[in-house]
């Protein structure tokens, strides 16, 4: 429930400026695409683009499907389940479509979530996402949860230092399989953008 309310007051906050200023949600989009890089007519041509280059491997898809759209199933007429195939090859060519690349070997945020006796941090990395599709976007990274250290908070109040050396221990664990640490701060999240 508290969190519910966090999350209530910090929309109205977002919400703010857009009632002070009265501007249009879909301006601040526009701008929000242009500061990660794409201006809106490179986008639009791109997508022109792909629209042309994917519609030549679809017709040239769908002729090379024997039958035609409808072929004759065990109950009568039916779809071609090859021309099912060039639409979907089709709308993942014009579109979107990211797939997993590599691992970013940034241990990039430490999640500390307090609980009455004890305290969990959580470790997390982002893996790089490649766009395959004809659109050709920039990577994009998506968080993974790595593993996590449990401390008690009673020992915590006496001996601190226990609590680091697990932290320390299991990034000494992770430096071993060629992660590196990047994040400023416990709970700051310095993972890498755009996301997925």
């Amino acid at each position: 429930m508290k969190h519910q309310s966090t999350l209530t007051i910090l929309l109205g906050l977002a919400l703010i400026p857009a009632l002070v200023t009265g501007c249009d949600p879909a301006e601040s989009d526009a701008g929000e695409l242009s500061e990660l890089g794409f201006e809106d007519e490179e986008l639009s041509e791109r997508s022109s683009t792909c629209e042309q280059a994917c519609s030549s491997e679809f017709q040239q898809c769908r002729w090379a499907c024997p039958g035609g759209a409808l072929v004759q199933g065990p109950d009568g007429p039916m779809s071609n389940p090859c021309w099912e195939e060039c639409y979907d090859e089709f709308d993942t060519c014009k579109n979107e479509d990211f797939q997993y690349a590599s691992p970013s070997y940034q241990i990039c945020h430490l999640d500390v979530d307090q609980h009455l006796f004890d305290v969990d941090i959580e470790f997390y990395t982002a893996d790089v996402w490649e766009d395959q599709s004809c659109a050709g976007q920039q990577d994009h990274y998506k968080k993974r949860y790595m593993g996590k250290v449990s401390c008690s908070n009673f020992s915590a109040l006496f001996d601190s230092s226990s609590c680091a050396a697990k932290i320390e221990s299991k990034l000494i664990q992770y430096g071993y399989q060629g992660y590196t640490p990047t994040f400023p701060d416990a709970n700051v999240d310095a993972c890498p953008w755009p996301r997925l």
